[in-house]
């Protein structure tokens, strides 16, 4: 699958367990997708590609070819929102 950024879209993809490829939007202000994605791809569970234009590299493309996503696990719905809010910048509460 190959997305934008949007929490909404990685959430859906990651619930179908497919490689998850999202190309961030640079055109975005205080970029959130590119704080969200790089979470997401640092726990390897989505292959982040940084701007549109590094699609055109066959370097990029292999990288994709290569990529073995490791499962998301569902079972704790505070996760995603756990790492959402980190890199919103909300405090955590006591229930983390």
């Amino acid at each position: 699958i190959i997305s934008h950024a949007g929490a909404g879209s990685i959430m859906e993809a990651l619930k179908l367990s497919k490689k998850l490829v999202v190309v961030i939007n640079t055109m975005l202000m205080n970029n959130h997708q590119e704080e969200l994605a790089g979470a997401m791809a640092e726990r390897g569970h989505l292959f982040m590609v940084k701007s549109p234009e590094l699609l055109i590299s066959n370097t990029t493309w292999s990288s994709i070819a290569e990529f073995s996503p490791a499962p998301y696990e569902g079972g704790d719905n505070r996760h995603f929102p756990r790492i959402l809010d980190s890199y919103l910048g909300f405090r955590n509460t006591k229930d983390d």
